[in-house]
């Protein structure tokens, strides 16, 4: 996985069903700007959320981060044009470097709180 921009609209203090509804927002206003997307599965800490990923451009930096600052999330996730994940705030000031993405078949036990999927295909930083 590379060039790619993950963030989500997910929080814990709403209700499944607003977390839902956000989501949908997310994705329809991306499809309405002309932004390519894919949805995605996540585990962030532990917690399980619904996120997007988009190509990793100055464009998409800004829309990740505009979403990030609007919905309250700690972070989103950079892939760069190695693999290498990282996690920055809405200000763009990073917060940790997390490795190489790499596809696997079953997430390593240190890893369980922490990976994408994509389809059917797991992918952790390493």
């Amino acid at each position: 996985m590379k060039n790619k921009i993950i963030f989500s609209v997910h929080h814990e203090q709403i209700s499944d069903d607003a977390n839902a509804r956000n989501h949908r927002n997310l994705k329809s206003h991306l499809r309405g700007i002309g932004i390519d997307k894919f949805p995605v599965r996540g585990c962030y800490k532990g917690k399980r959320e619904d996120a997007i990923m988009i190509e990793n451009t100055d464009r998409g930096l800004k829309i990740a981060r505009d979403y990030a600052r609007a919905y309250w999330q700690e972070s989103i996730m950079i892939i760069d044009a190695q693999g290498s994940a990282r996690l920055e705030n809405y200000k763009g000031e990073r917060l940790a470097n997390l490795g190489i993405m790499e596809p696997v078949s079953v997430v390593p036990a240190g890893l369980s709180g922490n990976w994408t999927r994509i389809g059917n295909q797991y992918w952790v930083a390493i």
